[in-house]
């Protein structure tokens, strides 16, 4: 039974720091695509 509770432990912790790369990842594209459409702009 600890065996068991230990492995999801493990499991909800990996799924958590998933998530939380996936949020970064997303929030790093949106900077770039900001960053992109300001730089167009400007040499418009």
């Amino acid at each position: 039974k600890k065996q068991l509770q230990d492995e999801m432990l493990r499991r909800v912790d990996a799924e958590n720091r998933l998530q939380t790369l996936k949020e970064e990842l997303e929030f790093q594209k949106n900077i770039y695509s900001e960053e992109l459409r300001e730089t167009k702009r400007r040499h418009e």
